[in-house]
């Protein structure tokens, strides 16, 4: 069997976790309790590999819905043998909020979201303050949040200031220079094309009143859950 880091949420065992409401034992899954970080969309793995190299103790999780990208991200984890790393693929809207106990991440990144600049497709933005109230009820510390657009940037400001669980980090709410992050691929196409880049960062400074029902309708998510249920039914 090829080695992997992927922890494949369509597992029967994983899809009941789903269903019942049973986020993973993540410490059973890397073998220690070292806090754990997440990041969502991370392509192929252009953050994720330096970090989790950088940080032995510490753990991260990894989320990409394309899966070529995902398994070009842990194909780097398993040939460097970086056993603190491992790889969802899939939906962030619905793997994080059913697979990780409230509480449980230290600290989110999110390194160049999709902007979705439609205004019909803003809907499928992965910020807005549904998903930053689930992302509150999870974790702990810092969340971090990096874009080249100015229009994004506004929008996740407006989308932490409405959903009040979030502090800013730094006074004017953005840096355009964070010394020691990694760069991503899209950074470096960015910083190339002389494009600014803006990095955010909110301390977690209150827990989320999330309406579920709200947050399974507007994201999308009952069509999916209905799927997994039919499967798990079979």
């Amino acid at each position: 069997m090829i080695p992997t880091h992927i922890v494949n949420w369509r597992d029967e065992s994983v899809l009941k976790n789903i269903l019942n409401d049973t986020p993973l034992d993540w410490p059973s899954i890397f073998q220690n309790h070292h806090p754990i970080d997440l990041e969502i969309g991370i392509g192929n793995g252009s953050f994720l590999v330096p970090f989790v190299r950088d940080h032995a103790g510490r753990n991260m999780v990894g989320i990409e819905i394309e899966s070529f990208y995902a398994r070009k991200a842990d194909k780097n984890l398993v040939k460097d043998n970086l056993t603190n790393g491992r790889v969802l693929i899939g939906d962030a809207k619905l793997l994080t909020w059913k697979l990780f106990a409230p509480r449980s991440i230290d600290n989110v990144y999110i390194n160049f979201p999709d902007p979705w600049f439609k205004k019909r497709h803003k809907k499928r933005r992965m910020v807005n303050p549904l998903t930053l109230s689930m992302l509150a009820s999870k974790m702990r510390s810092i969340l971090t949040i990096a874009t080249d657009d100015e229009e994004y940037r506004d929008w996740v400001i407006e989308c932490i200031e409405e959903t009040q669980c979030f502090g800013k980090v730094y006074p004017d709410y953005f840096i355009n220079t964070l010394e020691g992050y990694y760069p991503t691929k899209y950074e470096k196409k960015w910083r190339a094309q002389g494009k600014n880049i803006f990095y955010m960062k909110f301390q977690k400074i209150a827990e989320p009143n999330l309406n579920i029902d709200e947050y399974i309708l507007t994201q999308n998510l009952r069509f999916v859950l209905d799927k997994i249920a039919s499967k798990i039914a079979l």
